[in-house]
């Protein structure tokens, strides 16, 4: 049996977010990395976009489930803000960043992590 997808995109994108507001989106990857982890953002000219936390997480069987259902993605660790978190025993990494749009002619906004 094919374990379950992530639930979250690879790529974050934000559309449509009203001048003067702030919102947040989740990304993550899988990964095969024993570590600690630090997230940066690159090329955020305008100083919008923030990280607002990261979150480990790995596949278990859930004991409340009938044998032989399939894992579930369980969250391992969270920090707040760019890290560092660890990465040990986890197999996912998810990343929130938050958009501050602000009150300007410009229409796209980019960077990246």
């Amino acid at each position: 049996m094919p374990n379950p997808p992530l639930g979250v995109p690879t790529d974050i994108e934000f559309s449509m977010v009203p001048v003067r507001s702030f919102t947040e989106a989740t990304g993550g990857r899988l990964f095969k990395f024993n570590g600690e982890v630090v997230v940066r953002i690159d090329g955020d000219s305008s100083g919008v976009f923030s990280v607002s936390s990261l979150e480990t997480d790995r596949l278990v069987r859930d004991p409340e489930l009938p044998p032989g259902s399939p894992p579930v993605w369980t969250t391992i660790d969270t920090v707040q803000g760019t890290g560092p978190i660890n990465t040990r025993a986890a197999e996912a990494l998810l990343i929130i960043v938050g958009f501050a749009c602000p009150d300007t002619e410009q229409t796209a906004f980019s960077a990246r992590l």
